[in-house]
């Protein structure tokens, strides 16, 4: 990725709260040069947020879910996160429209810390002690 303004390639994305849409956005910002800017992956959340008719384009949301494949996992609480449906382990990602499904171990079958978005890929990881009662692996 390079910098829209100075072609530098020293380009840092940063996930900043769009106050318009109430919906975290990508913000790059270049270290060289300093200017601060959003792209096609930002517009491609808004107008997710927005509800809009329009999707993405296949390559606008190429661009969004591997940039998020590509970022450390956001650390956020279980307890917070709207549910999905009545489940009690399925919750709305923070981040668009899809859904965090809690994932268990496949040996001992406790809940694992680390989850990732269905539709976005943006990856999370728990800070809950547990979840229901139940602790985490």
């Amino acid at each position: 990725m390079q910098c829209a303004q100075c072609e530098s390639a020293a380009v840092e994305t940063e996930w900043l709260e769009d106050p318009t849409f109430k919906v975290k956005v990508p913000v790059r910002r270049c270290r060289d040069c300093a200017f601060s800017y959003t792209d096609q992956a930002a517009e491609a959340v808004r107008t997710k947020a927005q509800g809009k008719c329009r999707m993405p384009t296949d390559d606008e949301f190429a661009a969004y879910v591997h940039e998020n494949l590509e970022l450390p996992p956001e650390k956020v609480r279980h307890a917070d996160l709207a549910r999905f449906s009545d489940s009690l382990y399925k919750s709305e990602c923070p981040f668009c429209l899809g859904l965090l499904l809690m994932h268990r171990d496949r040996t001992t079958f406790a809940l694992l810390r680390k989850d990732r978005c269905t539709l976005c890929a943006r990856a999370v990881e728990y800070t809950d002690d547990s979840v229901n009662g139940e602790p985490f692996a």
